[in-house]
């Protein structure tokens, strides 16, 4: 029991950290967007 419950954890957690990890980077990438699109706009408002 304790074998199969290990056996069915283990990919689990792994899948788990694979998806997190991935999120967390599309995350940084779209706050990174998005923080240069903030600049560029408050760049402009500031020239005009």
């Amino acid at each position: 029991i304790v074998i199969t419950e290990i056996s069915v954890l283990v990919p689990l957690l792994f899948w788990y950290l694979y998806e997190w990890s991935i999120s967390v980077h599309c995350h940084v990438k779209v706050s990174r967007w998005v923080e240069a699109r903030v600049k560029l706009v408050v760049r402009v408002m500031v020239e005009i």
